[in-house]
């Protein structure tokens, strides 16, 4: 190996005589970066393409993050643009513009795994984002020194950081009821603390506060490593969970055919057939399972008294989490009037539920209204369902 390598610096130090070898050797330590990632972008574009039934958006926004930072990588290196008859000029450009929209792929990433909570902030900052690409690719089109949009960009970038950890932090001390932080979550934020470290340095050094390598693509190939766990443990627990489904497909099946008769009657004059086709899905509980996501409408209808409030807000931010901006979610159930002087058939409920030793209770209008207001819901309003026995409580996710 060592004879080898040698071998290569000899060469790359005839096709560009200019740089040392000292430099050479970090140009060459850029080029196994940018290639190893490409290499993780082609594979996680092929798994993003033949794994149809588990296929998750997080892989095809991973592969263009990756490879967007390798193409930029091989762009900065002076071997790589002595193989091409083009002026420092273009390889400027091709440096800016990938610089300008490779926060676009990671911001979609964060966007898949964020929480409800991070994501209603991070639309806006990553509308910013795409608007920030728009403006610098247009204004390096128009003329303008890339020097001082490089300047521009810096400052984005530690401004973008500061912003997405004062996020992290506001998800984790947020008042109010909020989920445990997953286990793609936090490997995403050890991994991006550990990106964010290097990137500070590189925007740094672009500010001229510090000097040195740009150590950067390091702090990036751990991020890298981290955003690879996270889509390869999203990939597995989806197939895991369609493996378990098609078990209990599997077992249902060989349950009702047991119960079915094994021949049809014989009675004189007649002819009988027979078709069984079993059943396709499996029901789920909807505070433990996941609901489908991208929809418009949630429906939770004459189920209200048998559960406790915490059990409530759950499946409430749940269903918020579901549906798409501007999506309702309609709460039909029993409730007792504000005063708790009726009506019966709440007041009933709320009493078999004690009298069976359940965590259920009769709940008020006002609670039923802050479970969906708690969860982000707005324009929540209480209406009669079926006068003196059900209400509906309906809220819009804003959006």
């Amino acid at each position: 190996m060592p004879g080898f390598l040698e071998t290569i610096s000899r060469f790359l130090v005839q096709a560009v005589p200019s740089i040392s070898r000292g430099q050479l050797r970090w140009e060459f330590a850029n080029i196994a970066a940018a290639v190893a990632l490409l290499s993780i972008a082609f594979v996680a574009i092929a798994l993003f393409l033949f794994r149809r039934k588990t296929r998750d958006p997080t892989l095809i926004y991973f592969a263009i993050f990756c490879a967007l930072y390798a193409v930029r990588l091989l762009a900065s290196v002076r071997f790589v643009r002595a193989l091409f008859h083009e002026p420092d000029a273009f390889w400027g450009y091709v440096d800016w513009d990938i610089t300008c929209t490779i926060l676009v792929p990671f911001g979609l990433f964060f966007y898949q795994v964020g929480s409800e909570f991070l994501r209603k902030f991070f639309r806006w900052l990553l509308a910013a984002q795409m608007l920030f690409a728009v403006f610098g690719i247009s204004a390096a089109a128009l003329g303008a020194s890339l020097a001082r949009l490089g300047i521009v960009n810096d400052v984005v970038v530690l401004t973008t950081c500061v912003v997405v950890v004062l996020l992290l932090l506001a998800e984790r001390w947020r008042p109010g009821p909020r989920e445990q932080l997953t286990r793609e979550m936090r490997v995403f934020v050890a991994g991006l603390v550990v990106w964010f470290l290097f990137i500070v340095q590189a925007n740094l050094l672009g500010l001229r506060i510090l000097s040195g390598h740009n150590l950067e693509f390091i702090g990036f190939l751990v991020f890298v490593g981290c955003l690879g766990y996270i889509s390869a443990y999203r990939i597995f627990a989806n197939e895991e969970r369609l493996l378990a489904i098609g078990k209990e497909l599997e077992i249902a099946r060989r349950i009702q055919s047991s119960i079915l008769p094994q021949s049809v009657p014989i009675l004189a004059g007649l002819e009988l057939a027979a078709r069984y086709v079993p059943m396709s899905a499996v029901a789920g509980d909807f505070t433990t399972s996941d609901f489908p996501q991208g929809v418009d409408v949630v429906v939770m209808a004459s189920n209200l008294p048998q559960y406790e409030p915490a059990l409530i807000r759950l499946v409430v931010g749940k269903a918020f989490q579901a549906l798409v901006p501007g999506g309702e979610m309609h709460l039909i159930g029993e409730t007792l009037h504000d005063d708790r002087k009726g009506p019966l058939s709440a007041a009933l409920w709320g009493l078999n539920e004690a009298v069976q030793g359940s965590t259920g209770l009769a709940h008020t209008e006002s609670e039923v209204k802050d479970y969906l207001q708690g969860a982000g819901f707005t324009n929540v309003a209480v209406h009669p369902f079926v006068p003196g026995v059900l209400t509906r409580t309906a809220g819009r996710k804003p959006g």
